[in-house]
């Protein structure tokens, strides 16, 4: 019973995790990524090439939230 609890956590973090990756990289403007790439700041340049196909990445965040669901 125990581990059951403490998968269903698991799986409900990461439920989360994704929900809220998906919100910050959707809402996040063109102009304020440009900017973080700009200031070298950490990942912005990842962050800036994820958003350049929105489709893929939108795709890989739903993914994984259907998993964890």
């Amino acid at each position: 019973m125990g581990s059951s609890l403490l998968l269903l956590f698991v799986l409900v973090i990461c439920s989360a995790f994704f929900s809220g990756a998906e919100i910050a990289c959707m809402t996040v403007s063109d102009l304020k990524m440009r900017y973080l790439v700009e200031q070298k700041r950490k990942n912005a340049k990842i962050l800036y090439n994820l958003k350049q196909n929105p489709h893929r990445l939108l795709v890989t965040i739903l993914i994984g939230n259907n998993i964890a669901n």
